[in-house]
């Protein structure tokens, strides 16, 4: 009983947090994502809101990064959407392959940024 207790606990904290502590998203090779990156807790001025990134984490070669609002901004199979008025973008993926499974970031050019584990599924969507 009390390990249910205690499973039951840490499984609302993660949910709770969402992107703080357990931020994982998942794909299916062949297929498209599409998640938001929740953005800091703190107040934001216009200026600071500008800057959205997703990137793997390391390099920050791969993926998409844009100082424009309420409007998708393109890169390959990447894009990256952000409304000014949510406390999350939207970042949009197509064509998943399983090189892109791995550590990535999203965040913004001023002060933070979130990590993302991205699993992507060895087999297709149809298999799901």
């Amino acid at each position: 009983m009390r390990a249910a207790i205690i499973i039951f606990i840490f499984i609302t904290l993660c949910l709770i947090s969402g992107q703080v502590l357990c931020f994982r998203v998942f794909g299916c090779a062949g297929g498209s994502l599409m998640f938001k990156c929740m953005i800091s807790n703190q107040k934001k001025t216009e200026e600071q809101r500008k800057g959205n990134f997703f990137c793997r984490r390391r390099s920050c070669i791969s993926g998409i990064s844009s100082e424009l609002q309420r409007r998708w901004v393109y890169n390959g199979r990447f894009a990256l959407y952000d409304d000014g008025n949510s406390r999350f973008f939207t970042v949009f993926i197509r064509n998943l392959s399983r090189e892109d499974d791995g550590k990535y970031a999203c965040g913004n050019n001023q002060k933070w940024s979130r990590d993302v584990d991205l699993k992507v599924n060895r087999g297709t969507c149809d298999t799901l």
